[in-house]
């Protein structure tokens, strides 16, 4: 049992290790982004038909959405620079055909030295900055008609990733309001729906491990770890049977170091814990582009 726990952990480190070389050695910066649409209003709401009417900017509408946009540098690697930003195909917020935005505002950011700005433009949105290190990028918030805008553009030397889904309103991300990593931690955990029997499912199997290991530990700890004396001359050690009763009348050697198991137990609750990190990580976009309110 002792070889199967060592071997597992030692695989699993193994591929934590390649996985982080590999990641830190792929340096081209690539292009993150979460798109949270809601719509507010539209012709054919109940509202609309009894007679609500909504003003923007002095106009009538009764197409209303509004779109959180998170956009970053996900690269371990290279910083994306202003003049990484193509000209001829900047990158910009596009909408549908007869959608038109409204307002917009950089709602949070990572810090203000990337200088990180989003303005209306006829019927687009442009994106600019003067440079993004890796974990730096910011939160958009735009109001406009039509469906879900979409990102588009080229950064030279930057992979662009498409957008994914994720839940980007005040109230989805309360939990950057925690203070201290353990509460952060927990409230982001709530936050990505990973919680409940989704968790339970990660954690049974690891706890399983652990508690094997623990087990081991103890009876390692409280067994005599003396070994009787056995004549091997009453057994037969040529014949395969013989050879078991010699085994047996001996015992299982305990001469297995306690920290062995205390090492196997805090490497799976490492990889544990690490493994449901990324997991929320996936789920959410980071913490460092939501650290700074633009006043």
């Amino acid at each position: 049992m002792l070889n199967i726990l060592l071997t597992v952990s030692v695989a699993a480190i193994s591929a934590l290790l390649a996985w982080y070389s590999a990641r830190r050695m792929k340096r081209r910066p690539r292009v993150r982004q979460a798109i949270d649409h809601e719509v507010l209003l539209k012709p054919d709401l109940a509202l609309t038909h009894a007679g609500l009417e909504l003003l923007v900017n002095g106009e009538r509408t009764d197409d209303l959405s509004i779109t959180r946009l998170a956009i970053w540098n996900a690269g371990a690697g290279d910083s994306i620079r202003a003049n990484d930003l193509l000209p001829d195909d900047q990158l910009r917020v596009v909408f549908a055909e007869g959608a038109q935005p409204f307002q917009v505002r950089v709602q949070r950011c990572s810090r203000p030295q990337i200088h990180f700005r989003a303005e209306l433009d006829q019927e687009t949105v442009p994106i600019k900055f003067s440079f993004l290190d890796g974990g730096d990028g910011a939160l958009v918030e735009i109001l406009h008609s039509g469906p879900k805008p979409e990102v588009q553009g080229t950064v030279i030397g930057a992979d662009m990733e498409p957008a994914k889904l994720a839940r980007l309103s005040d109230g989805d991300l309360s939990w950057t309001e925690e203070r201290g990593f353990v509460r952060r931690f927990g409230a982001r955990l709530r936050a990505s729906g990973l919680h409940g029997r989704r968790l339970l499912v990660l954690v049974i199997p690891f706890l399983a491990i652990i508690l094997l290991s623990l087990i081991v530990l103890v009876d390692n700890l409280t067994t005599d770890s003396e070994s009787a004396l056995v004549d091997p001359a009453a057994y037969d050690l040529d014949e395969a049977e013989g050879q078991h009763a010699f085994a047996r009348a001996v015992g299982i050697p305990r001469s297995e170091s306690p920290m062995v198991y205390a090492l196997v137990s805090s490497t799976m609750f490492v990889i544990f814990f690490g493994f449901t990190y990324m997991l929320v990580g996936r789920r959410l976009v980071p913490y460092s582009i939501l650290r700074y309110r633009p006043g």
